[in-house]
């Protein structure tokens, strides 16, 4: 489910559960030099949010298929109003950038070999 976030312009928020009752969020917020920053994760309290470096996804592949399906959805609403711009996807480490690698090539996204690679993706 898509929910627009009142604080700001363009923030997007996907919100789920899994089946295991854990929260899933993806968030897509738009940056100022013109790119969208993704951030997705899986908690199991509401009050903890993000928790860097943490493993707290219990679901196995099921959660990133859902978080693979928010993007696919997002691509396909934004891509005519937001034409141009970038969509860009981090992960905290080496190892979850290569697990969104393997799983959003499908879909269009590149990865950029920096000191700090990311997944992007072209509107």
């Amino acid at each position: 489910m898509l929910i627009k976030d009142p604080n700001y312009k363009d923030d997007y928020i996907y919100q789920g559960r899994n089946k295991l009752n854990q929260i899933l969020k993806l968030e897509i917020f738009f940056c100022t030099d013109n790119y969208f920053n993704v951030k997705f994760f899986i908690t199991t309290k509401r009050s903890k949010g993000y928790q860097k470096f943490k493993q707290t996804g219990k679901d196995g592949i099921t959660s990133l298929l859902w978080a693979k399906k928010c993007m696919i959805d997002f691509i396909e609403d934004f891509k005519e109003r937001y034409h141009g711009s970038v969509i860009r996807v981090y992960g905290d480490d080496v190892r979850r950038v290569n697990v969104y690698e393997r799983g959003l090539t499908s879909i269009g996204f590149k990865k950029a070999y920096l000191k700090n690679p990311y997944l992007y993706y072209k509107l």
